[in-house]
């Protein structure tokens, strides 16, 4: 089976997501709208699955250079 799975490359994580046993940095201070609040994460790295089970097949990791080519 093969799926193509669409992300973005900026993921913005809600601090009110975070488990409270997790929280530091932005996610540990206190904000006047916890809603509105969020960490963003530019996706440098992805790791593919090549195969049937997850326990064989190969994986292949693509990663973003200095310049930002894949």
């Amino acid at each position: 089976m093969r799926d193509h799975v669409w992300f973005d490359e900026i993921l913005e994580i809600k601090d009110h997501l975070v488990s409270t046993g997790l929280r530091v940095g932005i996610f540990n201070s206190k904000h006047t709208d916890q809603a509105m609040m969020a960490a963003k994460y530019r996706l440098f790295s992805v790791v593919e699955h090549v195969g049937e089970f997850a326990n064989r097949g190969h994986y292949i990791c693509h990663t973003m250079d200095n310049v930002d080519n894949w």
